[in-house]
């Protein structure tokens, strides 16, 4: 099923990161930027330092991915005289979600903090939503739209087996990061400087950790949409404590030179990876310049 397809590898995005997920494979440059994390004096990289990480180079869209496979899995319902509703995507915004890489490092700026707490930011490019039908459908609808979403992939090619490869070797550079011995102390720093600012606030871990904790608790307490006074305050001092203790910048420059290093071990790998990644991409290019159902055009 499409669903299946998207969730498999969203889901072993989400868990290889440790619960830390452009128009399509952006390149990426050889230096790393500034931190994006805040000082207390305000100053604010404009590049957050998790986009220009090797691997992000290697990968897609999920957004377009995702409505790529929509888009064939609409034609295919269509020509069995079967409605399918589709997001509509205006691609002129350009940008994807200001709080999330394509391999799921949390964006955290002040600026994100401030209107999202923890929480991710909707996609900018979504200017409508997808009808939900599946609840009303029938037993005949739903045996088409699987039939439909298996022959997808004859469209768009399977993201889940080069997708996984690069999952699991950002897994193992955010491993290696963390036990680094720098990044350690500059966590601990970082923990100090919280519970400073919040005594009786529960740290442990790296900074993410504490984020995606923080922010499972608040949902699972039935927290609104919207964050609390309380989880915009945590969040904006979090940044303010990444910057003082340089935290991010160091975190990142572990990250980086282990990817690179880990790209060298696999090249082999790596390249038929490529390939496959170059498959799906030309997919998306031609699910962008010809579905106007999806996207928005301008005249």
């Amino acid at each position: 099923m499409r669903i299946a397809r998207i969730l498999c590898v969203f889901i072993c995005c989400v868990s290889l990161a440790a619960c830390t997920p452009t128009t399509a494979v952006n390149g990426s440059d050889d230096g790393l930027s500034s931190s994006g994390s805040a000082t207390r004096g305000g100053q604010v990289s404009a590049r957050h330092p998790a986009w220009d990480l090797p691997l992000e180079g290697e990968f897609v869209d999920m957004k377009l991915y995702g409505a790529a496979i929509d888009s064939a899995v609409r034609k295919c319902m269509e020509d069995a005289g079967l409605g399918y509703p589709v997001e509509k995507l205006d691609l002129v915004r350009g940008g994807t979600t200001e709080t999330r890489s394509e391999l799921g490092y949390r964006i955290l700026t002040e600026s994100t903090a401030k209107r999202y707490g923890y929480r991710d930011s909707p996609d900018p490019r979504v200017v409508e939503e997808r009808e939900v039908m599946f609840e009303r459908a029938g037993a005949s609808y739903t045996a088409q739209f699987d039939n439909c979403s298996s022959r997808s992939i004859d469209v768009v090619p399977d993201l889940a087996g080069p997708g996984n490869v690069i999952l699991a070797l950002d897994a193992e550079s955010r491993e290696i990061a963390s036990s680094d011995p720098n990044v350690q102390a500059a966590s601990g720093r970082w923990r100090t400087c919280m519970v400073d600012a919040f005594p009786g606030l529960e740290i442990d871990g790296l900074p993410d950790d504490f984020a995606s904790r923080y922010l499972s608790q608040e949902l699972n307490n039935a927290a609104p949409v919207e964050p609390s006074e309380e989880e915009v305050a945590i969040a904006v001092q979090d940044v303010g404590c990444r910057g003082l203790t340089e935290f991010d910048q160091i975190y990142y420059e572990k990250v980086e030179d282990a990817q690179r290093r880990l790209i060298t071990e696999n090249r082999s790998e790596l390249n038929d990876v490529r390939q496959e990644i170059e498959r799906i991409q030309a997919a998306i290019d031609a699910f962008v310049e010809k579905d106007d159902v999806a996207v928005v055009r301008r005249p």
